[in-house]
């Protein structure tokens, strides 16, 4: 059983994934309990963010593993 290249990317891109899945989660449950509405953008824009960051990573395994095409927008 060896370590290929595919899978050598397949493990980097979940740990890459699992980061702002993480962050996503984490933040979510933080804006349902903080009571200080000032902070409610700060925690929104991070979420908005991390599922931004998992869109554009996971389009860009798309490319490397599978050979797709990437958007436009992308990069």
């Amino acid at each position: 059983m060896g370590f290929s290249v595919r899978r050598a990317k397949n493990v980097w891109f979940m740990g890459t994934v699992h980061k702002p899945d993480i962050t996503v989660c984490v933040n979510s449950y933080f804006l349902e309990k903080v009571e200080d509405e000032e902070v409610h953008p700060i925690i929104e824009w991070t979420i908005d963010t991390s599922k931004e960051n998992i869109s554009i990573m996971r389009e860009l395994f798309k490319h490397l593993i599978y050979g797709r095409k990437l958007n436009p927008g992308i990069c």
